[in-house]
């Protein structure tokens, strides 16, 4: 870590140095550090640096190409979110600068921690996906599924540009809906008990029903959220994922939840110790534009995917609703496949309950 404090050193001097690559060199410091997976090195050189996340090696390599290649799972996790796809520039148009603003209302911080509480779901919760639950590096079949959730603190995503374009795509769903005639509503809600719990109701938020506006979880890496939350959803594999034998039970898209307990599989990182908030795991509440939903309750094979690829990419649908509570009583997963579909709205830093401390 010493080596890179004397390169931090350095760029304060002289900033431009982030994106500069030596030609005789392979790497610039943006790929050395993705080849070493060093996460907070990498946070800091596109954070306070600005580097390019675009740049290129000698060999023609992004950072987040040479971090999947090098195994660095969550360096590729963090690079990931940070690359840009939806354009968030306008020539006639000034934008604000995207801050993350902590919750501070009382009634709010009770109502997170409750809709932690209330969306827990406490029985049938382990899925294959827990295995990595922990770090996301080292698969654990043992790895137990938390006993609950303690809310520590909310932030809320203030990115004028970000927002406007889900506006505008909430407004152009709206209207292909209405003039629908199978357009269908779809409310997600959560078991808790012998209660029925929905995110919108214990949050008390405004929702455009027109367009099956859903409030849910997405889940990930700290640096990741932080990420999303400053340049959007990423969807760089839908047009060819789709419908092909990679990404999740229903295509390349992004993966949503009205579960905590769901979402928590993929907080696969703690924060850094000494940093604030230490030993959190990190989870996002976005608004997401469901639209035409495309319903399954039936098991998904491979062979099965093209019809995401018929629904999502030729108009049909917006979202697949995977209903996989009534398949297998597990969860539910909500999933889109453009990124202007989806808003980070907060992230909520939490802690896990009731399980041994290495895996918390």
């Amino acid at each position: 870590m010493a080596r890179w404090e004397e390169l931090f050193q350095k760029l304060q001097l002289c900033p431009d140095l982030n994106n500069a690559r030596p030609e005789p060199r392979e790497y610039a410091a943006l790929h050395q550090a993705a080849f070493h997976g060093e996460v907070a090195v990498l946070q800091r050189l596109v954070d306070e640096f600005k580097a390019d996340v675009c740049l290129r090696s000698k060999s023609g390599q992004t950072a987040l190409q040479v971090a999947i290649a090098s195994g660095k799972h969550q360096a590729s996790t963090y690079l990931d979110s940070v690359m840009p796809t939806v354009h968030l520039h306008d020539e006639f148009v000034t934008f604000p600068e995207q801050v993350c603003v902590r919750v501070t209302d009382p009634e709010m911080l009770s109502r997170f921690q409750a809709l932690l509480q209330d969306v827990h779901k406490s029985h049938n919760n382990w899925t294959r996906d827990r295995r990595r639950a922990t770090d996301g590096e080292v698969e654990d079949k043992s790895t137990p599924v938390p006993q609950g959730y303690e809310f520590v603190a909310a932030f809320r995503n203030e990115n004028a540009a970000l927002w406007r374009t889900y506006q505008i795509n909430r407004e152009i769903v709206k209207e292909r809906c209405g003039n629908n005639a199978s357009f269908q509503q779809w409310v997600p809600w959560t078991a808790s008990g012998t209660k029925t719990v929905t995110l919108q109701g214990r949050l008390d938020f405004e929702l455009e029903a027109g367009a099956n506006e859903w409030f849910l979880f997405h889940a990930s890496i700290p640096e990741a959220l932080r990420g999303i939350a400053r340049t959007g959803f990423k969807m760089a594999n839908v047009a060819k994922g789709a419908d092909s034998t990679g990404g999740g039970l229903y295509g390349e898209g992004t993966y949503f939840s009205d579960s905590i307990t769901k979402v928590d599989e993929y907080a696969r990182k703690r924060v850094a110790l000494g940093a604030e908030f230490e030993g959190c795991r990190t989870a996002a509440l976005c608004r997401v534009i469901g639209g035409r939903h495309f319903y399954t309750d039936s098991d998904t094979e491979q062979s099965d995917k093209s019809q995401f690829k018929l629904g999502a990419l030729q108009g049909e649908y917006h979202s697949t609703v995977g209903d996989r509570l009534k398949l297998k009583n597990t969860f539910r997963e909500y999933v889109v496949y453009d990124g202007s579909h989806a808003y980070l709205e907060y992230i909520i830093y939490y802690k896990r309950l009731g399980i041994d401390e290495k895996y918390c």
